[in-house]
């Protein structure tokens, strides 16, 4: 077990006490699953909840075998759960594939206790084996446990309950929206994330090849320093020095008006769990080029400029088309925001979570009479 960490609210005995157990590969505050913990844990006790985090780092090494997701995960987490009784409802937030094989292997010790448990997948569950997703099925049925999805097609094939869970807050945009499309012959985009391979940083700069009047701000830090030096190396051959900008880390009380200050955010991402940049730019009016991963699965036409992921082609053809079409850039723009405001606001998100821990811990009580 790599790293563990706790926190938690002064309990209250009108409260529902919950704990969220997050099977992470990178602690909070790092990563979107941990910026998105620490969000859901503070808006979670404005909406009446007791909350406490435990957060377990697995091994690296371990991902093969339940045998070794018992003995290297679960056995010593559980050790720890015993700190957490009081709880009524335990929530493991846990990726899919082998991150819901280890939320699945704590589902037991839970119901032993009488705790009702919610197992949250998020990203899409496709990347999970059928024979899991079974087992999955199969846990729920028999022990009542909800099992969770972000994405609508996800929940009617595996028959998961469809619940959002990407969400801003109005603190958030502190007052930023975004002015519009700058008057300039530039077209400044920005990017914000981990600057690694998967989150299409070199298809980035393929595009950015093709797109002589646009300039790049890369914002974030990367995990992997063999990718920010490869993509150092490849701004100089494609002759990008003078166009392109990586910036480092951005403090997050920043971000909204660091983001309102570009013409648009372009995230070529190959897959994401949650796109919280794209919610957050969306939030604020900013138009953006992106995949349909994270919490745009589901999401309409319009809302955004999709392309396809690892295609820098496809990519470079977007940025052209937005570079001479600055009117539908700001209707792109104008359509995200309406988006977000109607589904991912936290007055809208955070209930649905309350009303289903109501439901199951209620449920759980019932049961153990």
């Amino acid at each position: 077990m790599e790293g563990v960490s706790t926190l938690s609210a002064t309990q209250t005995p009108d409260k529902l006490a919950v704990l969220v157990g997050l099977v992470s590969s990178r602690p909070p505050p790092f990563g979107g699953v941990g910026v998105w913990t620490l969000r859901f844990l503070a808006a979670a006790q404005r909406h009446g909840l007791d909350v406490k985090l435990l957060e377990v780092t697995p091994p690296p090494t371990m991902q093969v075998g339940m045998g070794r997701v018992y003995h290297a995960f679960v056995k010593p987490m559980l050790r720890m759960w015993k700190r957490f009784d009081d709880c009524e409802v335990i929530h493991i937030c846990c990726s899919a594939g082998w991150g819901l094989a280890r939320g699945l292997a704590l589902v037991p010790a839970c119901l032993a206790r009488s705790q009702a448990v919610v197992v949250h997948v998020h990203g899409s569950i496709k990347r999970s084996p059928s024979w899991l997703l079974k087992a999955a099925a199969t846990v729920a049925r028999m022990h009542s446990v909800a099992l969770v999805t972000p994405s609508h097609e996800d929940a009617r094939r595996h028959r998961f309950l469809h619940l959002i869970d990407n969400f801003v807050t109005e603190d958030f945009t502190n007052g930023a929206i975004w002015p519009g499309v700058g008057l300039g012959d530039k077209l400044r985009l920005a990017f914000m994330g981990w600057v690694v391979r998967e989150k299409g940083i070199f298809e980035l700069l393929d595009a950015l090849a093709m797109v002589k009047s646009a300039t790049l701000d890369l914002y974030g830090a990367s995990m992997r320093p063999s990718d920010l030096d490869l993509f150092r190396r490849r701004t100089v051959d494609l002759g990008l020095t003078d166009r392109v900008r990586y910036l480092g880390m951005v403090d997050y009380r920043q971000v909204a008006e660091v983001l309102c200050g570009y013409d648009a955010v372009v995230l070529p991402t190959h897959g994401e769990s949650f796109g919280l940049v794209a919610c957050e730019a969306m939030c604020l009016g900013v138009p953006v080029v992106t995949t349909r991963t994270g919490f745009l699965w589901d999401a309409p036409a319009g809302v955004v400029f999709e392309i396809p992921p690892a295609n820098g082609v496809a990519l470079g053809q977007a940025l052209q088309h937005i570079a001479s079409n600055r009117e539908h850039l700001a209707q792109v723009g104008r359509a995200g925001r309406a988006h977000v405001s109607r589904f991912h606001f936290e007055e809208r998100v955070l209930p649905l979570w309350v009303d289903l821990y109501r439901s199951i811990s209620g449920a759980e009580q019932h049961a153990a009479r």
